[in-house]
């Protein structure tokens, strides 16, 4: 049902007024100021925002063996996506080797290509060479609370701080992986990017964090371009 209006707001049913003519002729005539063309101004549109990618793969079956733990983390694959500020991470695993309740996942991040600034390689003495992350997704897919977002400019992940709010969402999926979505300009838009992701579990061998059970690329190959 239509809602009412005042009496003094409703159309009269009769005819509608009549402009006169060189009123109307007025009013339709286009506006030219001097020294005005009459044009509006033409702004082209912002152009779409960069699309940036990079993909990793990892043989399976090359897990760390830990016999504390009945299931293994086996890093199969993950993609990082960096547009227009928003940064999307997929990570998978072998099948039935990812356990949300047990295995937290760092992906690690170089945001300016030079493995000399930010954290030396992992943090544990591993690939120093080769990667200097200055940001470090913690993921804890038990609660998206869990997991939080790190900026590194020094080689010690205790000299690290948080970046709150960084992370938007975390879905895990029991038995195949993560997606991971964030806010975080990385190094600019369109500025490429390199990455690794490890994994450790929350007990057995790996519980102090200091012992990966899996990387993607492999310890002492390159990191994976976004570009």
């Amino acid at each position: 049902m239509s809602a009412s209006h005042p009496r003094s707001l409703r159309r009269s049913p009769a005819a509608p007024a009549r402009i006169p003519l060189p009123l109307a002729v007025l009013l339709l005539a286009p506006v030219v100021a001097c020294g005005d063309s009459g044009t509006a101004p033409q702004t082209p549109d912002d152009p779409p925002p960069v699309l940036l990618t990079g993909e990793a793969v990892d043989g399976t079956g090359d897990a760390l063996a830990d016999p504390a733990l009945t299931v293994l983390p086996d890093l199969r694959s993950a993609r990082l996506e960096k547009e227009g500020g928003v940064v999307r991470v997929q990570v998978r695993f072998a099948d039935g080797t990812y356990d949300p309740a047990l295995h937290v996942v760092l992906v690690l991040i170089d945001t300016d290509l030079d493995p000399t600034s930010g954290l030396a390689g992992d943090g544990i003495g591993n690939d120093d060479t080769l990667l200097g992350p200055d940001r470090v997704l913690f993921l804890d897919a038990r609660t998206p609370q869990n997991s939080f977002a790190l900026s590194c400019a020094a080689p010690t992940i205790d000299a690290c701080t948080g970046i709150g709010g960084a992370i938007v969402s975390v879905t895990p999926l029991p038995g195949q992986g993560l997606d991971v979505v964030a806010l975080e300009d990385l190094g600019g838009p369109e500025q490429p990017v390199a990455f690794k992701v490890a994994v450790f579990a929350l007990e057995g061998l790996s519980e102090e964090g200091d012992l990966f059970l899996d990387y993607m690329t492999d310890v002492g190959e390159a990191p994976t371009r976004v570009q």
